[in-house]
């Protein structure tokens, strides 16, 4: 799997933080979205993929952002990929259908400075899409909750830490894109459309924003006069 060192934190110092198992599906919990982050600070270490990426005993947060302009959200066709010797590539979704953007944190996103998740979904998106007229400051990125399936070895090593993307403008592709074919904005009515060709991650979230639970826009905050 080569040697790329990925965020981790043990499972069982992490639930012990939050006093309770990690919940499946999708949390929309920021309160719990920020306990969970704090502990990754505190606990967190960096350590080989090819080490814990089947081992249960850790868990490794990613970052995972859903880019909506408030009606629709963006989907995203990941390409047939092969793993070459020696490098690590994630060909377990090949062909299907994600309804976020995001990946691992690394070394680079600094847990000793601010908000690394902020950080890391920012650096995230930057890599792999391109926003007109420009992409969402790292200010604009809205913390929603977590995302969790236990259904195989690799879901229960993996717990997301979900971001709302403001669309305001166009998105699309970097040229010769290594991870995605295509890109499309995807409105809550056509996901049954998809659906069965969606990652299990899409598939959670798509029925959480079908059941009314994820909303596409920020809630409005009231100012008391």
């Amino acid at each position: 799997m080569g040697d790329q060192p990925i965020l981790c934190v043990e499972r069982a110092v992490l639930e012990c933080g939050i006093g309770r198992s990690v919940p499946t599906g999708l949390t929309c919990d920021q309160a719990l979205f920020h306990a969970v982050t704090d502990l990754f600070v505190c606990h967190g270490k960096f350590l080989p993929r090819r080490d814990v990426e089947e081992d249960p005993t850790f868990l490794q947060p990613i970052v995972y952002g859903v880019v909506t302009d408030g009606q629709r959200v963006l989907a995203l066709w990941r390409k047939e990929r092969l793993s070459p010797q020696g490098r690590y590539v994630e060909a377990r979704h090949n062909r299907k259908i994600g309804l976020a953007s995001g990946g691992h944190v690394e070394p680079l996103d600094d847990l000793t400075h601010g908000d690394f998740s902020r950080r890391a979904m920012h650096r995230e998106l930057s890599e792999e899409l391109i926003f007109a007229p420009s992409a969402p400051p790292p200010s604009a990125l809205q913390p929603v909750g977590m995302l969790m399936r236990e259904e195989t070895v690799f879901d229960r090593v993996h717990l997301g830490l979900m971001y709302r993307v403001p669309l305001s403008g166009s998105v699309s592709l970097p040229a010769g894109s290594d991870e995605y074919d295509r890109i499309m904005l995807l409105s809550p009515e056509e996901f049954l459309a998809y659906r069965d060709d969606m990652e299990g991650w899409g598939k959670t979230l798509a029925d959480t924003i079908l059941a009314g639970r994820f909303p596409l826009r920020a809630p409005v905050s009231v100012s008391a006069s």
